[in-house]
C-alpha cells in the first residue's frame, strides 16, 4: 500500500470505531430508558395523569437520528476503505499491464533481431 493512503485508513478506522461507539450508547441509552424509567412515563405518560405525545415522537425521532448518524459513520468509513481498495487493484493491475506490455515489445525487438 502506498504511503499516502496510510492517513486515509487510519480516518476510516476511526469513523469505523465513532459509528460503533454511537451505535452501541444509543442503543443502550434507549433500552435503559425503556427498562428503567416507569413505564407511564416511557409511554409519554405526564406526572397530572395527562399523555405527553410529544415526548415519545421526540425521544423515538432523537433515537432514529442517533442510530442513523452511527450507521452513516459506519458507511463511510466501509465506503472509503473500499475506494482505497479500489485504487490499490487499479494501480497494481496497471503495474502489470505495463509489465506484459514491457515484456512483449522485448520479446518483439528480439525476434526481429535475428
Amino acid at each position: 500500500m502506498e504511503p499516502k493512503y496510510h492517513a486515509l485508513r487510519f480516518i476510516a478506522g476511526l469513523y469505523f470505531i465513532l459509528g460503533a461507539l454511537v451505535l452501541i450508547i444509543g442503543s443502550l441509552a434507549a433500552f435503559s430508558t425503556a427498562a428503567f424509567s416507569p413505564p407511564a412515563f416511557a409511554y409519554g405518560m405526564t406526572a397530572n395523569g395527562g399523555t405527553s405525545s410529544i415526548n415519545l415522537l421526540v425521544g423515538g425521532v432523537m433515537e432514529v437520528g442517533v442510530l442513523v448518524v452511527g450507521i452513516a459513520l459506519i458507511g463511510v468509513s466501509q465506503l472509503v476503505q473500499l475506494l482505497l481498495r479500489l485504487a490499490e487493484e487499479t494501480r497494481t493491475t496497471n503495474e502489470n499491464q505495463i509489465e506484459q506490455l514491457r515484456l512483449m515489445r522485448m520479446l518483439v525487438n528480439q525476434g526481429g533481431q535475428r
